[in-house]
């Protein structure tokens, strides 16, 4: 079993579901009934609203904010300062670039970006 780390600053909910092997920075706040899963890093100053779930292996940079009910599929890169607007789904392999405020679901391997976002490219 992987170890996790969170920091002494950080604030991590009761009620939230922890993964193994993850890493939470200080000042990250993660709200109500939240699902963090395995190898999530969640970098300074994030904030993860009530009932969000970040799936396998999820970077979130600095400053990010995911509002209520946002799911964060396997392996996404979510930019520092980004928005995350409630209700909203990113895909699978996703990109979110620094700063996008993110109004609508977001398909699997999009490159994403701006304010508000829009897919800039496809992965396949």
């Amino acid at each position: 079993k992987a170890a996790s780390i969170i920091h002494d600053n950080a604030y991590v909910s009761k009620s939230t579901l922890l993964g193994e092997g993850i890493a939470i920075f200080a000042k990250t706040i993660v709200q109500p009934k939240s699902k963090i899963g395995n190898y999530v890093i969640l970098n300074t100053n994030a904030s993860i609203s009530h009932e969000c779930e970040i799936k396998e292996g999820v970077h979130i940079a600095p400053g990010a904010i995911l509002c209520g009910n946002v799911v964060v599929e396997k392996y996404c890169f979510i930019g520092a300062g980004a928005i995350l607007l409630p209700k909203i789904k990113i895909g699978e392999n996703t990109i979110v670039g620094a700063g996008s405020v993110v109004t609508k679901d977001v398909p699997k391997n999009c490159i994403t970006y701006g304010n508000p976002s829009r897919i800039r490219k496809i992965n396949n």
